[in-house]
């Protein structure tokens, strides 16, 4: 039973905890709302500075990012890159 429902779910959350641990200024990423942006600053109260368009920047709570989206959002542009 632990192994078919608790594990796959833990396994899933110790992911998203390392992602948001790991994100740098320059990431390209996608919040929960489906708003695109890139990191432009990374500030010590546990939010960042995202730049959604030129000039244009909001701060969001890191928990405001979606992993899966921007996985997905990195394995596209990667995929047009080899393209070229």
């Amino acid at each position: 039973m632990y192994f078919l429902m608790i594990r796959p779910q833990t396994k899933k959350a110790k992911e998203g905890a390392n992602f948001l641990n790991n994100l740098q200024v320059g990431d390209k990423i996608v919040t929960v709302a489906g708003i695109h942006g890139r990191i432009k600053k990374m500030n010590e109260n546990g939010t960042v500075d995202v730049e959604i368009d030129t000039n244009v920047k909001v701060v969001m709570e890191k928990s405001g990012i979606s992993a899966e989206f921007t996985k997905a959002l990195q394995n596209s542009a990667g995929a047009v890159q080899t393209k070229k």
